[in-house]
């Protein structure tokens, strides 16, 4: 009956072990690659709609001096 407990504690602990292993070696990893590609894609789209901006507001502000 000891036995039997001191193997099963064992593996739970070998288990527990294994678990960490593969949640840092594989599942973070990937947490931050699709992290940093869904930032990557915002951070895109971001800086095309600052650049479509700056180009509307350059036809204006030159629109607006010719008038002049």
């Amino acid at each position: 009956m000891m036995k039997d407990d001191t193997i099963r504690y064992a593996l739970y602990i070998l288990g527990v072990i294994t678990a960490i292993y593969v949640v840092f070696k594989y599942v973070i990893p990937l947490v931050f690659k699709i992290v940093a590609g869904i930032l990557g894609i915002v951070f895109n789209i971001v800086l095309f709609i600052a650049v479509v901006f700056g180009v509307v507001w350059a036809i204006g502000y030159l629109s607006k001096s010719m008038r002049r």
